[in-house]
């Protein structure tokens, strides 16, 4: 038997479900970006220098990028919390108020680091990819 679940119960379950789906893709692409970096160095280390080699180093750029805005969403996310623990404390309804702007400055920030983490990602694969695509055209 199956309880039925309130629409506040059914948001904040929604929320939990969002929340977690959240972390675990910016753990998993600092993840994949610390190994893509890893093999990109590894491939072209031995490459002699060229005018396709521009492809990979820019790849780098943007998955070191990527790496980088993760990290930071994670450290805003920490700031979130707290704030958010320090608005859950607060009595006054004034202190409410003082926090508010703070939750929604770091929810915002982490919404936009969140899709520059991504966004560098793929852009970092499509700019690696078109180097192991031309590269099979070289003679």
């Amino acid at each position: 038997m199956r309880l039925k679940m309130s629409n506040k119960e059914s948001v904040l379950e929604l929320h939990k479900i969002n929340k977690a789906i959240l972390e675990k893709t910016a753990f998993m692409l600092l993840t994949v970006s610390t190994a893509s970096i890893g093999y990109i160095l590894t491939q072209i280390k031995d490459e002699k220098w060229s005018t396709i080699m521009y492809l990979p180093l820019i790849s780098l750029l943007l998955i070191s990028s990527s790496f980088c805005f993760g990290a930071s969403y994670l450290g805003t996310y920490a700031k979130l919390a707290n704030i958010n623990a320090l608005f859950i404390q607060s009595v006054n309804p004034q202190e409410k108020l003082c926090h508010y702007p703070q939750l929604n400055e770091c929810v915002n920030m982490m919404s936009f680091k969140n899709t520059l983490q991504f966004y560098t990602f793929i852009f970092g694969a499509l700019f690696y990819a078109a180097y192991v695509f031309l590269g099979m055209f070289r003679t």
